[in-house]
């Protein structure tokens, strides 16, 4: 009898028949995965990739190179590692949507559908949201200062950074509407991010620059777990220029740096406030920072058009120097439905993408990016300079996907 095999929902599979099943799953967030597959004899392996977006498999070295049918490679009898990839569409490319006013917007941030982003002018209290990623409205921030935004837990909150030395906050849940506070500390911050380490919600923020296109060195950081509404300070490993923080993998990491300051120090936190640091990233001028969560790697990559990067797979304890894809600044970098992108300007105008955090591919865009968010299924970017633009790549990965690979006998599968 051969093989039948047909999805009983969007993601399970049945078979019935004589043939032996090898391994079977479903993509949900990760792009790729691999596994010790053992072929019984020398006849062939047949790969199905689901109903949904499909997948492809490597096995001894033996690819397929459709997705979406049944695929046959021939191995030969033995145990070998299985790899299957999601050939979901991207559509990253060169959408461009306009701010109704001209400013700089360094930082660009998502929460509850919504996008916003504040200038970095240091003289304007002035702002953006979007509710989509197409049409932009003004709104006014509660300070002119220089704003650094993210989002998260179902909050934006805003600190006064680099250039003016405040402790100015904003926080609130629609984008436009904003409640004001002070940080615990006055400081040149650069830097703020959102994570939920053991199940507490957390924003932090690193500090290093005095002046816009200076530094100062410090070992003070700050965090608050109500959303913005009340701050602490923490101490870092390092007295340093923390250029940039990321979360992924349950903990914060930040990485000092900048246009100014040649580093190797890497900090890390489990709770958002207790600090442990390396010396180990190579020495140079870092600049952007993403976590990819299909692979579990940590990427850095330099600014100042070094053409060089970094990946961890262990947290930050080590890194593996590369070349990026373009000499260029490389400024922020954030994940999403399986891609992590990192904006660049300078030499160069747009972003780099991967899926596995150490193999990245550039794409140009119109004008040149350097804040970015990830949210509904969309990478926004802010501009470089008084611009009144921002761009967009949908990130669409086609998951979840559901596969099987199993063995002959070579004969009819339906």
């Amino acid at each position: 009898m051969p093989l039948s095999i047909y999805p009983t929902t969007a993601n399970t599979l049945q078979f019935t028949g004589n043939s032996t099943l090898l391994w079977e799953g479903t993509l949900n967030s990760s792009t790729s995965a691999s596994q010790t597959v053992n072929v019984p004899n020398n006849g062939p392996v047949f790969v199905y990739g689901g109903t949904s977006t499909g997948v492809t498999a490597t096995i001894n070295g033996q690819s397929t190179t459709a997705a979406n049918a049944i695929n046959v490679i021939i191995p030969g009898a033995g145990s070998y590692t299985a790899t299957v990839n999601s050939n979901g569409s991207t559509n990253f490319g060169n959408n461009v949507t306009y701010f109704q006013r001209g400013v700089y917007y360094w930082k660009v941030a998502y929460a509850n559908g919504i996008y916003a982003a504040a200038a970095v002018n240091g003289n304007n209290s002035y702002g953006s949201y979007s509710i989509g990623v197409t049409t932009w409205n003004n709104m006014t921030m509660p300070y002119s200062t220089y704003w650094y935004m993210t989002g998260g837990n179902g909050y934006f909150v805003a600190i006064g950074g680099a250039g003016g030395n405040n402790n100015q906050v904003a926080y609130g849940t629609n984008g436009y509407t904003w409640s004001a506070t002070t940080n615990a500390t006055t400081n040149y911050w650069t830097d703020i991010i959102y994570g939920n380490p053991g199940g507490t919600p957390t924003f932090v923020a690193v500090a290093g620059y005095n002046t816009w296109g200076g530094t100062s060195s410090t070992n003070v950081a700050s965090y608050t777990q109500n959303n913005g509404a009340s701050w602490a300070t923490s101490t870092m490993p390092y007295s340093t220029c923390w250029h940039t923080v990321q979360y992924g993998n349950g903990i914060f990491m930040a990485i000092a740096g900048g246009e100014y300051t040649s580093t190797p120090y890497v900090a890390t936190t489990s709770n958002g406030y207790t600090w442990t640091g390396n010396a180990n990233l190579p020495s140079y001028l870092w600049g952007g920072l993403t976590y990819t969560p299909a692979t579990n790697y940590w990427t850095a990559m330099t600014t100042n058009n070094q053409q060089v990067g970094a990946y961890s797979n262990n947290n930050g304890a080590s890194w593996t120097q590369f070349t990026t894809p373009w000499n260029a600044y490389y400024e922020q970098g954030t994940n999403g439905n399986g891609w992590s992108l990192m904006t660049a300007y300078n030499n160069q105008q747009g972003y780099n993408y991967s899926n596995n955090g150490y193999s990245w591919t550039a794409v140009s865009t119109s004008y040149q990016c350097v804040g970015i968010a990830f949210g509904n299924s969309y990478f926004v970017m802010s501009p470089n300079g008084n611009q009144s633009y921002s761009q967009y790549a949908s990130a669409t990965t086609g998951l979840p996907a559901s596969f099987a690979i199993w063995s002959g006998p070579n004969d009819n599968v339906y």
